[in-house]
């Protein structure tokens, strides 16, 4: 019983500290994914600066949608600051594709899925 209890604690020491958003990239336009090209997807705090409060790359796959799964500290989330996921793909370290539109879906107070909609970076 005791070691049930101390594996529950170490649980929820965890979850406090690791969170977790999924979600998809997609484009409106029929694009080929360039072979050289890294998806990087961002919690930033929606601020004049956006400050960065966690991030992800990983080589882009192929075909769309590319899906993510971001992790971030929760304890870096204030009340009433205001976040938002941000991804781009990245072709030879300058933005190929970047965010156009995203829609986020709640659970418990935190955003825990993303669809990001992304086009033609500049």
């Amino acid at each position: 019983m005791v070691l049930l209890s101390v594996a529950l604690l170490g649980c929820a020491t965890w979850r406090e500290r690791e969170a977790l958003i999924v979600g998809t990239l997609t484009c409106r336009q029929l694009v080929s994914i360039p072979t050289n090209a890294v998806v990087e997807v961002r919690l930033v705090e929606r601020s004049e600066g956006q400050a960065t409060l966690a991030e992800t790359r990983m080589p882009a796959p192929r075909r769309w949608p590319i899906h993510f799964v971001l992790k971030y500290d929760p304890r870096l989330l204030t009340a009433g600051q205001q976040c938002a996921v941000q991804g781009s793909i990245l072709v030879e370290g300058k933005p190929w594709m970047v965010t156009d539109t995203v829609n986020h879906f709640m659970e418990w107070d935190r955003i825990a899925r993303a669809e990001v909609i992304v086009r033609a970076g500049q």
